[in-house]
């Protein structure tokens, strides 16, 4: 639990950070590759079906509104000010939601347990030599063609002040929970990389 709350508060400070200075997808032909990649897809809705409640801009009123689950305040010294965390305990999945002053949503973050959860939803395995092939400003598109397939949006942040998205956090991630963690921008530019061993 511990583990997983650094990795929240940590996903959430790169991204402040980076910005203050959605699904792996594959083809498939065959029968058995469709029914395989509906089965994947059933489990990302899973995993991610709170975080897919929240939008940016709702109010706290809102979000509490359309989750079947109730809010726990966010209490770690990770913790951003007026932070909630919605977690089914059963399953270990949710969402963190950061709010501002106006009690309006401006962040959002998954909550899952270990990064090999993400794996079956990735196109390819990734590496650290991947990663520092990613370069600044590295747009979208080419981050794809370096990592072999899209990355899975696991964190989207505002400003605070209005709520505009202003970036996003996408995984790609391995089996063993290894994975490469990239920051973009507005303008799906590259920013903050990152390749965790576990």
């Amino acid at each position: 639990m511990l583990k997983k709350r650094k990795l929240l508060g940590f996903a959430l400070i790169s991204v402040l950070m980076t910005i203050s200075f959605t699904a792996c997808s594959s083809s498939g032909g065959s029968a058995s590759t469709s029914s395989s990649n509906n089965k994947s897809t059933q489990n990302k809705d899973k995993v991610f079906e709170m975080y897919n409640k929240v939008k940016l801009g709702m109010t706290k009123d809102q979000v509490d509104a359309v989750m079947t689950v109730k809010p726990t305040a966010e209490t770690t010294q990770y913790a951003y000010k007026n932070t909630f965390n919605y977690e089914d305990m059963d399953s270990g999945y949710g969402v963190t939601v950061l709010y501002n002053d106006k009690n309006q949503a401006f962040s959002r973050t998954a909550i899952y347990g270990s990064h090999a959860v993400l794996a079956p939803f990735c196109a390819k395995p990734v590496t650290e030599e991947q990663a520092d092939k990613i370069t600044k400003d590295m747009a979208y598109q080419d981050v794809i063609k370096v990592l072999g397939g899209e990355g899975i949006e696991c964190s989207n942040t505002g400003n605070e002040k209005d709520c505009m998205s202003i970036g996003v956090i996408r995984r790609w991630a391995n089996s063993d929970g290894s994975c490469i963690q990239i920051v973009f921008s507005k303008e799906d530019k590259a920013g903050n990389v990152l390749f965790f061993k576990q």
